[in-house]
């Protein structure tokens, strides 16, 4: 992580698409599935990983306001679109990749995961 601030912006990011994804499950009744909610956590950790080989150009990129908010708003209509026609698929999917993301963050902070530099 570049610094503890943007550690902090990425955590509200993601808790707040994740209260999204929540909200829309519990509108929709949706049965979160076991299988989608591990999916979603390997799409992170592949996402994270691809993400750290190109950790540079990722971090110029997620630095503009503008990627972010783009990031943010993806997240919350794809959630929204595919809860119509398969709420426990995108509310499983979403909860997974969000929870693992941010398990992720934590332990970047505490220092237990890092990137090797380059």
């Amino acid at each position: 992580m570049s610094s503890d601030l943007d550690s902090r912006r990425d955590a509200a990011l993601a808790t707040a698409v994740l209260t999204v994804a929540v909200v829309v499950g519990v509108v929709a009744r949706a049965d979160p599935s076991v299988p989608w909610l591990v999916g979603g956590a390997l799409l992170t950790i592949v996402a994270e990983a691809l993400a750290g080989r190109y950790r540079r150009s990722v971090e110029r990129r997620w630095a503009s306001p503008a990627v972010r908010a783009g990031a943010v708003a993806v997240a919350v209509v794809a959630i929204i679109a595919v809860a119509t026609v398969a709420p426990d698929l995108a509310v499983s999917v979403a909860v997974g990749a969000l929870v693992t993301y941010l398990v992720l963050l934590a332990l970047v902070r505490a220092e237990i995961l890092g990137f090797p530099e380059r």
